[in-house]
């Protein structure tokens, strides 16, 4: 079980208190044991209660999550992208490339991953509309390794009749572990996806149509998934960002 540093924080300034008062109850049945009685009883129902903090913070500690085996944070040192979201382990920001365009012409919705534990997650993320074709978007499953970053692409072709506009795009992303929780090896934690503004959706701009060929038509060969980082590495394979930014 993984529990964030903000709910292990909040967890431990519930307990000082619970532990000291109980310490207390404890203590004056001892030296009073005539009065015992009831400071038995209400030393149980602070244990109870104290048991609701101490449980996640046990199973934190016993899941291997508490082991630390920090690595390069490629969102943040890389991309400088400081606020990312995260769920079950993995984090991601989520970007169009290009992300205003003429059409015709094809872009690419990314979502930049980082598995910020050193065992696998399994992430199925996709698009939940699509403006520019019927029938909605598609899905793709990917496996993250241990402390690994890719890219996941949806590419996205805007056809001339697409309408001068900003169009929404909500974007699904879940995550599955395959095993144990597995040690931290990124250090910052993410926020809650519904903390992160766009975290599940993307923008494009459209600015018009044009009347040459469709821009960026070899994105449409690109392959779903590139990694661009796992654990030992000694550094980072920026190509599919640089091709990203090119756009």
């Amino acid at each position: 079980m993984y529990v964030t540093r903000h709910h292990r924080f909040l967890c431990v300034v519930i307990l000082i208190p619970l532990a000291l008062m109980i310490a207390a109850f404890v203590y004056g049945a001892i030296s009073k044991p005539r009065d015992a009685a009831p400071l038995i009883i209400t030393s149980i129902v602070l244990m109870c209660v104290a048991a609701c903090p101490l449980t996640p913070l046990l199973m934190y500690w016993f899941s291997g999550a508490s082991r630390k085996r920090y690595q390069r944070d490629f969102l943040k040192d890389t991309l400088q992208i400081h606020v990312v979201a995260e769920l079950g382990g993995v984090q991601w920001t989520l970007l169009t490339f290009p992300d205003r365009l003429a059409c015709p012409a094809v872009a690419a919705v990314t979502l930049f991953l980082q598995n910020a534990h050193d065992t696998p997650r399994v992430v199925t993320a996709g698009l939940l509309a699509n403006p520019f074709q019927r029938g909605g978007g598609k899905s793709i499953r990917q496996r993250l390794e241990g402390g690994e970053v890719g890219v996941l692409r949806f590419v996205l072709y805007v056809p001339p009749t697409a309408p001068a506009a900003r169009h929404v795009i909500p974007v699904s992303v879940e995550v599955r572990r395959e095993g144990r929780v597995g040690a931290r090896v990124i250090r910052q934690d993410g926020l809650h996806p519904r903390r992160v503004f766009n975290s599940r959706r993307a923008e494009l701009e459209v600015l018009g149509a044009h009347k040459g060929a469709t821009v960026n038509e070899p994105v449409l060969r690109w392959p779903p998934f590139q990694r661009i980082y796992i654990t030992g590495q000694a550094e980072p394979d920026l190509e599919p960002v640089r091709l990203l930014e090119s756009l």
